[in-house]
């Protein structure tokens, strides 16, 4: 993997604890470099977000964080 390609913006979903304040956790996702919130979601507490691939691993390690994961297309058999 390329340099230019771990600064690749990704689209991720974001599912939060249900202890997170959730207003909170949107000023740290607003606090990552080029990250920003493209959705939230009333369904579950959590957000779709643009993120740098390189800051993956922070968000991940976020004790507010239940699962991260990229956002991408799913298909029924």
């Amino acid at each position: 993997m390329t340099a230019a390609n771990d600064t690749e913006l990704k689209s991720y979903i974001v599912v939060l604890k249900d202890s997170c304040d959730q207003n909170e956790f949107r000023k740290t996702i607003e606090s990552i470099d080029n990250a920003s919130v493209e959705k939230e979601f009333d369904i579950f507490k959590g957000y779709q977000i643009k993120l740098p691939s390189t800051h993956f691993s922070t968000l991940e390690n976020n004790s507010n964080v239940m699962s991260i994961e990229e956002d991408r297309e799913v298909k029924t058999c």
